[in-house]
């Protein structure tokens, strides 16, 4: 089963990270366009994500 994994981190040259990253992949990249929606709750955070292609959207708990 395919699997989201989603890493945030600071870059820099990132043209050069993109062309690194495109000659590792054998498929042309995916645009995802998306909106976070933050919200704190007593033990963590809500973030709801809402994909602009009508995909429905996720509820995720940090």
């Amino acid at each position: 089963m395919a699997r989201n994994i989603e890493i945030k981190a600071r870059a820099r040259q990132f043209d050069q990270l993109r062309e690194r990253a495109a000659a590792l992949a054998t498929d042309a990249p995916l645009v995802f366009r998306q909106q976070d929606f933050f919200y704190d709750v007593p033990t963590g955070c809500l973030k709801l994500l809402q994909l602009d292609d009508g995909t429905p959207s996720e509820l995720i708990f940090y």
